[in-house]
């Protein structure tokens, strides 16, 4: 798609203190605006507020689950506001962005202020999600196309409906996921691009400017990345410890099962951003995750790396199209 003279917007998952939908809104507003002749780009800076109450650090009560998280929160309050305020901090330095808005009306009357809006990347089309909202289908905009949009992992025929509907408003689609594109393309009539996360639109060198390259951690260390701390992939980690000499094994905080991490023996480091979250990757004797940009990052910084995560009940670790899709891509599939 040619993007020359353009004004253009995202709307994307940028704002969740979350270090992967920090880098992926980071490199395609990088690569649009250094790849392209004379084209703006601004992220919608749309955060509804139920994405507001998921990443806040104290959590309205409505469970016991909530009163928990809470004390945690209040136990470690001061590196969590740390975080808080670098994710904070990073995005006003780093992103150029519009107004903040939070209602689907605000976002949409912003995106009609420019000459095309891209959704993507990352799950802004997973209708399950807690922070999905119909502002990521960009109703009423003419001018719109996706880039490596994501649905998550577990497509099923209702979401399908609402999806494809959404989708024959825009110009272009393509999605991150070959499932996705496959389930989608036998639900229409339309052709759809599979592509690469933003991530990978960058070079290793590209992300330099992010994060300074003085050693956070002195000592040698094995980088654990996950969002569930799922037991079997904490497990898989520390044997990968224990074939590399009983070597140090660290996690930044991605959410409040980090404690479950402590019985192993594995070191949580509560006030981890972007930034330091770059600085761990590059130096790191190994890293070992179940999420998308943790494997995604490592492959980027060309680091030794092991897919971990829940078992089935074959032995093998569950399927996930996300990480299958790029481990296959770059020939990594025994990565597992």
């Amino acid at each position: 798609m040619a993007l020359n003279n353009m004004k253009t917007a995202t709307i994307t998952f940028h704002a969740p203190n979350n270090n992967g939908s920090f880098l992926q809104a980071y490199a395609l507003q990088k690569y649009i605006t250094t790849h392209f002749d004379n084209v703006e780009n601004e992220i919608i800076d749309f955060q509804p507020e139920s994405q507001q109450q998921q990443y806040a650090i104290f959590r309205k009560i409505h469970s016991k689950k909530d009163i928990l998280r809470n004390l945690i929160s209040f136990w470690h309050y001061k590196a969590l506001s740390k975080r808080f305020l670098a994710f904070s901090e990073m995005r006003e330095k780093y992103l150029k962005m519009t107004k903040r808005c939070t209602t689907t009306e605000e976002a949409i009357k912003i995106a009609g202020n420019y000459d095309l809006v891209i959704a993507g990347s990352d799950q802004i089309w997973n209708t399950t999600a807690r922070d999905f909202s119909e502002a990521f289908f960009l109703p009423g905009i003419s001018k719109k196309s996706t880039y490596a949009v994501s649905c998550g992992s577990h497509l099923n025929e209702v979401d399908c409906d609402r999806i494809c509907s959404a989708m024959e408003t825009f110009e272009n689609v393509s999605v991150r996921e070959i499932d996705t594109r496959e389930f989608l393309e036998k639900h229409t009539k339309r052709s759809i691009e599979t592509v690469l996360d933003p991530a990978f639109l960058l070079t290793k060198e590209d992300y330099s400017g992010l994060y300074d390259k003085e050693r956070i951690l002195k000592e040698k260390y094995i980088f654990l990345y996950t969002i569930n701390y799922d037991e079997d992939a904490l497990k898989q980690t520390v044997r990968v410890a224990e074939r590399l000499g009983g070597c140090k094994i660290v996690t930044p905080f991605t959410g409040y099962s980090a404690i479950k991490a402590k019985k192993y023996g594995i070191k949580v480091m509560w006030d981890v951003a972007p930034d330091a979250f770059l600085n761990l990757i590059e130096n790191a004797e190994c890293v070992c995750s179940n999420s998308f940009h943790g494997i995604a990052f490592s492959i980027i910084f060309k680091k030794e790396f092991y897919r971990v995560g829940a078992m089935d009940q074959t032995g093998k670790i569950k399927k996930d199209d996300r990480i299958d899709n790029i481990l296959n891509w770059c020939g990594l599939s025994n990565r597992n």
